[in-house]
């Protein structure tokens, strides 16, 4: 989250840094899309396919916390993958969209895409949660937060 603003305050030369963590983690952040959908959305998942990668809320440069689950939704790679986006579109540069940011994002639409289930028409992330979520006015506590279907965040 901390590189999310990188681009709208003009600190593009930050982000080279997160693309080397990203492509230090990505390996084993396919591991982690492959269990998220064999475990959440298994009619989503063939074996051998590419599920793409996924990650949770957390991570460090020393730690993978795994991919979403617990207090958060697959909406998190989005929102982290719209940064390879804003990278390319910030500089323009046709390396950067070949090599970095167009690899990003079809991997991690690979994930998204089999995330989501039909609900009356509409593709709903499921399941989702959002850490925001509150019960009588606290939060939640971890690992006991809301499971929803399409909440916002996702």
């Amino acid at each position: 989250m901390n590189y999310w603003p990188v681009f709208s305050t003009n600190m593009a030369e930050l982000f080279p840094t997160y693309c080397d963590l990203n492509a230090a983690f990505r390996e084993k952040a396919k591991e982690y899309a492959v269990d998220y959908i064999k475990g959440n959305n298994p009619e989503n998942y063939q074996p051998g396919d590419d599920c793409g990668w996924c990650v949770g809320t957390a991570v460090y440069p020393y730690q993978l916390c795994g991919g979403p689950g617990g207090h958060s939704g697959p909406g998190t790679g989005g929102l982290t993958t719209k940064m390879y986006w804003d990278y390319w579109d910030f500089t323009r540069d046709p390396r950067i969209l070949r090599e970095i940011a167009y690899p990003t994002l079809h991997s991690m639409s690979r994930f998204l895409t089999r995330t989501v289930r039909a609900y009356d028409g509409d593709y709903l992330a499921s399941f989702s949660a959002s850490p925001e979520q509150m019960l009588n006015g606290r939060y939640i506590s971890h690992g006991a937060y809301y499971e929803t279907i399409g909440c916002a965040f996702d």
